[in-house]
């Protein structure tokens, strides 16, 4: 087979991979352009690319990748610093090879790019923000002490909205809040105008320097909207500000919230627009400037002073605080002023604009620009404003007159008509409008062209944009089916997608030949892309509908002739829909919209099924424990709680203690025999209800109708009960009587109410026997009285029968047992099965179509779905087809990469033995295995760096030596140093021992850095005791905290040293006996706060998602998949061997019962399997 081409191959220009240790392999690969044709000239720099590939799996991953990213205090590591200069540049894989058609993701300009003046009118807006040097204080500064306080964009925070805003409420965009004109010029407005103007000024500096077609496609676009300039006359780019201000002495969570001082999106930003962010910090000397990191793309900026940093809001980032350097005091007056600039979503969005701005005229409303928007804009901008809207007023009167006079309106002749005075005394007229907008609608004049070329040039822009965002590409489908459509249904997304985002890693294995190496990004050569092609005309029309008549073969061209953009539709260009008169305006919903399809998703699936396997586990339990019954169990803990109140700490408490823990478990196997009884009882309660609910709308119904539909009756002989009814009920309606009183008994019936009244409702109207409307008037008081009578309403509601009869019917009675099913039956609302105005009134039977089509075509019942092999589990797991200890290593997510692990440790208990493997499909993971088996090796007991770590620096029951715990810190953080020569020694007697090792090992001389970080570790252990420490026989925690690094990175006790470092050191200790040996839920905690390589491996193998939750759910879900591995690996022989060699003699010898340690060998073999299962694969 050949090879595959790699990305440097495939892409039209000079790539050099870039090598980021310490990199989170989820984040991109970074590759340096050299000469990259669209970086400009006027701003040079480095670029720098990385390839995104519009799907769903990678756009999750890049997602999680920032999610899971810890913010660390010192150094950062793994991430690409961009400098002055400096452009990020992405690449579509399925588009187009060509460096021209890459999308620009973030850029900087140069502080020297900017001229003294613009700097300076800078400086003098914040002088005035901040106020004079002795009024500034932690708490407060000039801005915030103004009368009124300006509102803040959120109580509690110190970040205000500046110049223009959009009113949630009336979608109405105006100048802000706190600049409300009250008839005379405010300090405020002084401030804000001067800010605001300054900074913007600059900020267009910034986009200067943007590649040429997003100023054309952004200028073009203001244009058409009409909008005010903010800031300067310049600006097309930018439509509000915002400030963000935090002392530099203080958490900026506790300035600037959570909101905007931890990690987050801005997805109301326009995915075509760009935020530029810009700072002027008030900051002594000997500060390290604040940051701004992108944490999905590993991308961080230094924000000095004046340095712009341009970017793409949706992109998740975080803002970090300036500090002090290392033994600087804090300055009481240390802040960290930013500004950033950017565009909403909804002020992009030209139809809204016009609508809203004429509403806010008709209803003389404060948000009005002619009266409030003069102090955020300068002169020229604010009078040819004023002629664009005195445009739209007279358009929209024009609008208002009959169609046959097709007046139209000429913005030349009226901006000749509309004088202002300039400041020199002169009058002159406003500018006319180049793109306003046809009075008739389809008049086809060249600005109305102009208007729509535009329109699709920025559709097509937003598209290009928005569907390399991860943000805007997952949480848009009308994006993820234009980019199926254009480049086939992979790119895409199916049911189970849409409705869940939950693992990291694909869901299918990397094809072979796809390397996706994550070592610190040594090896970054070897990522390789698989050759995509777009799809061509050829395409299925049923799946991609391929390219239509006229459209440009490159995809990203300048226009798309006849493009049918079928994602608009549902797009932010889309105008709302117009609300009817005299009815509830009803969001439209697409026929997946119903609540339970949406529920149907993998992880409520995979809970079903893990929470049926609980309790039928514990069904097993109790039917082979023959000992005692839940009440015997129940009794025996109630007198153990006694005792231990009443006995303190003396014996018979202890004795109590060990019977709790003893009974506990047992207990909780009762609690889940009683839950799985419960789910079995709800099951035939539903089916019980429905069953009496079709039983009237089925065979009662059927003969209602058979009786009224006769002309004549046939006579008491031989008449159900039904019949004899149904005729009284003719009579009534034939015979307009007003009302009658209708008796169960007098029919036969014993189990009805006594008497239900019926008032005639058709009095008034003539119904003929046999007539279809009195068959229709017939049935509907028939059934009324039957249900009064059984009282049927009571029991079960129409709306639940028909759903569960709908999910009987097409999923199987099996799925009436589920919890999903139950919560929705026991609260059923009409809205979650009836879709449109329909769920507002009262529904009939044959509402429900919609809904039945939907479940039937929901990927539940797809077996090539995740959600449907879960629904399948769940079924035999119900039916007892599968057993309970089968289900982990079967659930979907799981199965194929158990097969991964199990084959990684007999491929480590090969390597051990120094055999080769038969099967070649795995020689890459081998090769690394051979080549760092401190990484790659599974096995802990077997590794062989961790067993030369026991025979060398561990000596039976002594307690650890100084010189043996130095040399278990710089193996830990020097590694790389000892495989290349195992015949040298790894105990070390002092700092010195260990440098002429170094000499020796590397043949050169240690960096001054080395020799600095161990002979600290040397004075650190002699400061901090370490002699008197290993003699208190601590616990496990105690000994990581020993070590545990805090602070800066600088400032920290053991330098260099990661969490993962400190917790393998205690985990070393732990092995030789030193320290209490750890719960699995000790680790558990450790896994969730380290958040790297076993959290990796957990998911990897499916047993934890990659959604946000709160840590102690978190360490619970850790806890529990941890459980599930090891009983799990009980089946895998050369896991339970690892302890012995094939003679049977034992391979290390520890202080602990294996179970004890149990813990710390599947995080190793988790963090091992997270480094190796790509090569797996």
């Amino acid at each position: 087979m050949e090879p595959r081409p790699t990305i440097e191959e495939e892409y039209d220009s000079d790539l050099k991979p870039l090598h980021l240790p310490g990199r989170n392999p989820c984040m991109p690969t970074m590759y340096k352009a050299e000469n990259h044709p669209l970086h400009p000239k006027s701003n040079p720099g480095n670029s720098y690319v990385y390839y995104t590939r519009p799907t769903y799996p990678r756009m999750q991953e890049l997602l999680q990748a920032g999610e899971t990213m810890e913010i660390p205090e010192g150094e950062w590591f793994g991430l690409l610093e961009l400098k002055a200069g400096d452009y990020l540049w992405t690449w579509n894989e399925y588009g187009s090879r060509k460096p021209e058609d890459d999308v620009p993701v973030a850029w900087t300009l140069d502080p020297k790019k900017r001229s003294d003046t613009a700097k300076a009118a800078l400086d003098l807006a914040r002088d005035k923000f901040m106020g004079p040097e002795e009024d500034i204080t932690p708490t407060s500064v000039q801005f915030e002490r103004l009368t009124p306080a300006p509102k803040p964009v959120k109580k509690g925070t110190r970040c205000w909205t500046l110049g223009s805003s959009l009113e949630p409420n009336t979608n109405i965009q105006a100048p802000c809040a706190n600049g409300k004109w009250k008839g005379s010029e405010t300090e405020y407005h002084n401030i804000v105008r001067d800010v605001v103007t300054a900074s913007t000024r600059l900020v267009m500096g910034d986009m200067s320097h943007a590649p040429g077609d997003v100023k054309e496609i952004l200028k073009s676009e203001f244009e058409r909207h009409g909008m005010a300039p903010m800031g300067c006359t310049e600006n097309y780019a930018y439509h509000a500000v915002q400030c963000n201000l935090a002392y530099a002495g203080a958490p900026m969570q506790n300035e600037m919230g959570r909101r905007y001082a931890g990690k987050h999106w801005d997805q109301n930003d326009c995915p075509g627009h760009y935020s530029t962010m810009i700072t002027r910090s008030k900051l002594p000397e000997n500060y390290r400037p604040p940051r701004l990191v992108l944490p999905g793309l590993g991308v961080s900026v230094e924000l000095v002073d004046f340095l712009g940093f341009t970017f793409q809001g949706q992109h998740e980032h975080i803002g970090l605080p300036p500090y002090p350097s290392p033994r600087t005091p804090v300055s009481p007056t240390a802040y960290r002023f930013a500004l950033i600039h950017y565009t909403p979503q909804r002020m992009a969005t030209a139809d809204e604009v016009l609508k809203d701005l004429i509403k806010s005229l008709q209803t003389d409303s404060f948000a009005n620009y002619l009266r409030d928007g003069l102090w955020i804009m300068e002169d020229s901008g604010y009078v040819d404003y004023v002629g664009r809207v005195a445009y739209l007023v007279v358009r929209y009167l024009l609008m208002q007159t009959q169609g046959q006079f097709s007046f139209e309106l000429d913005p030349t002749t009226l901006a000749r008509a509309i004088t202002y005075v300039t400041g020199n005394g002169t009058r002159t007229s406003v500018a006319p409008w180049q793109m306003a907008p046809s009075v008739q609608a389809g008049a086809g004049t060249d600005r109305d062209k102009a208007r729509e070329a535009s329109e699709r040039r920025f559709g097509e822009h937003v598209f290009r944009h928005g569907s390399l965002i991860p943000l805007y590409y997952t949480t848009h489908p009308s994006v993820r089916e234009e980019a199926a459509r254009r480049y086939g249904e992979g790119s895409g997304t199916g049911a189970n997608e849409e409705t869940n985002m939950q693992t990291s890693l694909p869901e299918e294995p990397l094809e072979s030949g796809t390397s996706m190496d994550v070592d610190n990004g040594r090896d970054a050569l070897m990522y390789n892309l698989r050759k995509r092609k777009r799809v061509e005309l050829e395409s299925n029309t049923e799946e991609g509908h391929g390219l239509e008549e006229g459209e440009e073969d490159a995809v990203g061209g300048e226009e798309v002739q006849n493009a049918k953009f079928c994602w608009q539709r549902q797009s932010q260009f889309e105008s709302p829909r117009k609300r009817q008169k005299g009815k509830r305006a009803i969001p439209g919903k697409s026929e997946d919209s119903f609540k339970f399809t949406q529920t149907l998703s993998v992880e409520v699936l995979e809970g079903e099924v893990l929470d049926l396997r609980r309790e039928m586990q514990g069904v097993g339990e109790i039917e082979s424990d023959d000992e005692d019954h839940y009440e015997d169990i129940k009794i025996s803990i109630d007198s153990a709680n006694e005792a231990i109140e009443e006995g303190g700490v003396g014996l018979q408490a202890v004795n109590s203690v060990g019977t709790i823990i003893a009974d506990a478990a047992r207990l909780e196997n009762h609690v889940a025999r009683e839950q799985h009884l419960l789910r079995a009882t709800r099951t035939t309660l539903i089916k019980v209800h429905t069953s009496l609910r079709n039983w009237v709308e089925g065979p009662i119904t059927k003969e209602i109708i058979s009786t009224a539909q006769r002309v004549k009756n046939s006579g008491s002989s031989g008449q159900t009960w039904v019949s004899k009814l149904t005729n009284a009920i003719v009579d009534m309606l034939v015979g307009r009587k007003s009302r009658k009183v209708f008796k169960a008994s007098d029919y036969g019936l014993e189990w009805g109410k006594e008497a239900v009244v019926v008032e005639n409702t058709y009095k008034t109207k003539i119904l003929l026997r046999g007539r279809e409307d009195t068959t229709k008037a017939t049935v509907k008081t028939t059934v009324y009285i039957v249900e009064r009578w059984m009282n049927i309403d009571a029991y079960c509601d129409k709306k639940q029968a028909w759903f569960a009869s709908i999910v009987e019917k097409v999923m199987g009675e099996e799925a009436l047992s589920m919890d999903v099913v139950w919560r929705l039956y026991s609260n059923m609302k009409a809205s979650h099965v009836i879709l449109g105005d329909k769920a507002y009134r009262s529904p009939i039977k044959k509402d429900m179509a919609p809904f039945k089509s939907a479940l039937k075509a929901h990927s539940v019942l797809k077996s090539d779905h995740r959600e449907g092999q879960l629904f399948e589990m769940y079924k035999d797991l119900w039916n007892q087809q599968l057993a309970p200890s089968e289900v982990v290593k079967t659930l979907p997510s799981v199965s194929a990469r158990w097969g991964a692990l199990t084959q990684m440790i007999e491929l480590a208990t090969m390597f051990d033995a120094d055999e080769q493997p038969q099967d070649q499909s795995h020689s890459r993971y081998f090769k690394k295995l051979q080549s760092d088996p401190l990484m790659y090796h599974p096995l802990r007991e077997r590794s062989s760096g961790q067993r030369r770590c026991m025979h060398e620096l561990f000596d039976g029951d002594c307690p650890v030596s100084k010189s043996a715990i130095f040399s278990l810190l710089v193996w830990r953080v020097y590694p790389q140093v000892f495989p290349w020569h195992p015949d040298h020694t790894m105990l070390y007697s002092s700092p010195s021992d260990f440098l002429n090792a170094y000499r020796v090992i590397t043949k050169n001389d240690p960096p001054d850095s080395v020799a600095d970080v161990v002979g600290k570790y040397w004075k650190v252990l002699e400061e901090r005791r370490w002699t008197r420490f290993a003699e208190t026989y601590p616990t496990f925690d105690q000994c990581y905290q020993y070590f545990k690094p805090s602070g800066y990175l600088e400032t920290r006790l053991f330098l260099k040293l990661s969490k993962t470092n400190t917790f393998d050191i205690a985990c070393d200790l732990a092995y030789a006996g030193f320290c209490q040996p750890p719960s699995s839920a000790d680790v558990s905690k450790y896994i969730v706060s380290i958040n790297q390589g076993a959290m990796g491996g957990l998911k990897a193998l499916g047993l934890v998602d990659g959604k946000k939750k709160d840590i102690e759910t978190r360490r619970y879900e850790v806890h529990r998949a941890l459980m599930d591995l090891g009983q799990l690996l009980e089946e895998v022989p050369e896991y339970m061997e690892r302890l012995f060699d094939e003679d049977g003699e034992v391979v290390m010898q520890l202080p602990f019962d294996a179970s004890f340690l149990e813990p710390i060998a599947i995080e190793y073999l988790l963090r091992a399997f997270s480094h190796g299962y790509k090569y797996l694969v």
